[in-house]
């Protein structure tokens, strides 16, 4: 066994507290308020993926909590945006996907974007005027398709549950 020289016994210390502030670093810091981000995508469920949302969730506070808001940012998309093909006309639908977040099993906020034959860019924040003494710790995202018809049946994918961790969605 080689003994360990100064040199490579600084190298190794160097090593080490590189890989401890990488591991304990939170992913975007905020002055006090410490975020994470993370990315989300949801459809209608349907063979033409008609409907979609997809961008990303920023939870805030995630530790210490002190705020209980997620911001939320990216695109609503309503196909088919330009007109449809063979396999996949436009169906005269419209999308609309919801954004509901808890603390717990307490709903502390949802809101909602339409769009109808295109792609909606949006920004949106969960829980920033809630009462909740609890940060949002999960979101359910769920893209829907209504008809303008009378009487005709709206259809939905499946919800899909994100939490604030760099795991993937939970259905």
């Amino acid at each position: 066994m080689r003994p360990v020289t100064p040199v490579l016994r600084t190298a190794l210390a160097l090593l080490a507290g590189v890989l401890v502030g990488v591991v304990a670093a939170p992913t975007v810091a905020h002055a006090s308020h410490p975020t994470l981000l993370q990315r989300f995508r949801a459809d209608s469920g349907d063979d033409c993926q008609y409907g979609s949302a997809e961008g990303v969730l920023a939870f805030r506070a995630v530790h210490p909590p002190q705020q209980p808001a997620v911001d939320i940012s990216g695109t609503v998309t309503d196909r088919p945006a330009n007109g449809g093909s063979i396999l996949c006309p436009d169906d005269g639908r419209y999308t609309v996907a919801y954004f509901t977040g808890y603390a717990g099993n307490l709903e502390v906020d949802w809101q909602f974007r339409r769009v109808d034959g295109g792609i909606l860019a949006f920004d949106l924040v969960l829980g920033l005027n809630s009462t909740s003494a609890r940060p949002i710790d999960r979101v359910v995202i769920q893209v829907c398709r209504f008809s303008y018809v009378p009487n005709d049946r709206y259809y939905c994918g499946s919800p899909q549950t994100y939490v604030p961790n760099p795991t993937t969605p939970q259905t």
